[in-house]
């Protein structure tokens, strides 16, 4: 699906948003002019997070995290689920802390880094 804006500041402004939640599925946005290496450049950040359900949505998982600044989700089993972040801050913060929603008690850590979050 393509869609424009008419100006700058929108275009700017919707650079930054990676995906967004339509009926509770989330769906990724991307520049028209992405490459694919800017498109393994989100990938960059990357945390694993789990303490979930098979029955709770990546939109939801992406709601949860907002204040950390996630900017896409995906399920990669039943109970875990992958965060993307745009700095290698962001992902450190939200590892660092176990989050508490609903039911659910979510610890993270980070993907590709050696580094001890235990």
């Amino acid at each position: 699906m393509f869609f424009t804006v008419k100006d700058s500041d929108t275009c700017k402004l919707i650079k930054n948003i990676w995906s967004i939640s339509i009926d509770n599925i989330l769906y990724r946005l991307a520049p028209a002019n992405y490459s694919k290496s800017d498109m393994i450049n989100w990938k960059k950040f990357l945390g694993e997070f789990v303490g979930f359900d098979n029955t709770i949505s990546p939109a939801t998982v992406q709601e949860t995290y907002v204040a950390q600044n996630s900017k896409h989700v995906y399920q990669q089993s039943p109970d875990k689920f992958i965060l993307e972040f745009s700095s290698e801050h962001d992902l450190f913060n939200a590892c660092a802390m176990k989050v508490h929603f609903n039911d659910y008690h979510i610890t993270g850590s980070p993907r590709n880094y050696e580094v001890n979050w235990q």
